[in-house]
């Protein structure tokens, strides 16, 4: 989500910022940092953009991530002047859909940005409306619901168990499309039947995945657990069969159980990475384009107090003529 938008007009002296933005629904610790010091963030992106600027805005945006925010650098150009545009947004966004986000409502409402941005006099009435207007613009590009978008560890494992769900039942569908011909497609026609178990069980899952992930890297990890867990409860499902298969290793292994089992994880993770790259693709596309829900920022500390100045303690002065008489008398 972003918590924070400030353009900056850096060609003003010290940096002014022309409009700034914080979201309604900021976690409270963030909330109160933020209306304390946004106008020092400005200074501070002044600062740096001024002595680093061609190297903090490239061809490419820029992050300086901390522990649950990260800060974005990016620009627009308005009417041939260049703003600098500092976003505070969650750590887990990806620093190329807050752009686009923005961008996006900067050319829908850019009216009204002309008369923040070009006007003498600054009004009041549309810095708010804007402000208003981004929050509601910013809710059909973040998912709501925080067990499905906040990627954390209970969107993981949410995703994960949907995940094998999905796979679950494509694999009865495998099932009941194996049993309707007499006799039975494995039995008639093998080839087809694997064709039809590899594109239900370890392509079709990847799609949904990668939209209920919508984050790279749960799909990675669950792509390749939902296979491995696929493969090994097929394992226990067909353990007999597969026992009775591989009966002629049992003279080379004490345990032929072991072995399946060595032999379904190599099989799911290899099955496994057709998933991953399918899922990883899907997941990539909304990543770029959704941001994550409002969650609470655990690890965000606190923050700095400010000390009040000691007071120097009072020292007596020796009068002149205390000093002349220590002279005279060493």
């Amino acid at each position: 989500m972003i918590y924070f938008v400030s353009i900056v007009d850096v060609e003003s002296e010290g940096g002014i910022s022309k409009w700034h933005f914080i979201h309604p629904e900021t976690p409270e610790a963030l909330r109160k940092r933020l209306y304390e010091y946004r106008d020092l963030i400005s200074s501070f992106a002044y600062a740096i953009i001024r002595a680093f600027g061609s190297e903090i805005i490239g061809e490419k945006l820029r992050e300086l991530k901390l522990s649950d925010v990260q800060i974005v650098f990016s620009t627009i150009e308005h009417k041939g002047r260049l703003y600098y545009v500092i976003f505070i947004a969650d750590i887990r966004d990806n620093s190329s859909a807050v752009d686009r986000i923005f961008t996006a409502f900067y050319k829908k409402y850019y009216k009204d940005f002309d008369s923040i941005l070009s006007g003498p006099i600054i009004n009041t009435t549309i810095v708010d409306r804007l402000k208003a207007a981004f929050a509601q613009f910013l809710f059909p590009h973040a998912r709501q619901n925080p067990l499905l978008g906040a990627r954390d560890l209970r969107h993981f494992i949410i995703s994960y168990l949907m995940a094998v769900a999905i796979t679950g039942l494509l694999a009865f569908m495998t099932w009941v499309i194996n049993r309707i011909p007499q006799p039975s497609l494995m039995n008639t026609n093998p080839i087809l039947f694997a064709l039809i178990v590899f594109l239900l069980i370890f392509v079709a899952p990847g799609i949904p995945i990668g939209m209920i992930t919508q984050y790279r890297r749960f799909a990675f990890a669950v792509a390749y657990m939902d296979s491995l867990t696929i493969t090994l409860i097929s394992l226990v499902v067909w353990r007999d069969l597969l026992l009775s298969y591989a009966s002629f290793a049992e003279q080379y292994v004490p345990d032929v159980t072991i072995l399946l089992a060595i032999g379904a994880i190599l099989i799911g993770a290899m099955l496994g990475t057709m998933l991953m790259f399918i899922s990883y693709g899907v997941a990539w596309y909304f990543e770029a384009r959704r941001l994550t829900s409002v969650r609470s920022l655990i690890t965000l500390g606190a923050p700095i107090e400010k000390k009040p100045p000691t007071e120097l303690e009072e020292v007596e002065i020796p009068s002149p003529e205390e000093v002349s008489s220590t002279e005279e008398n060493p």
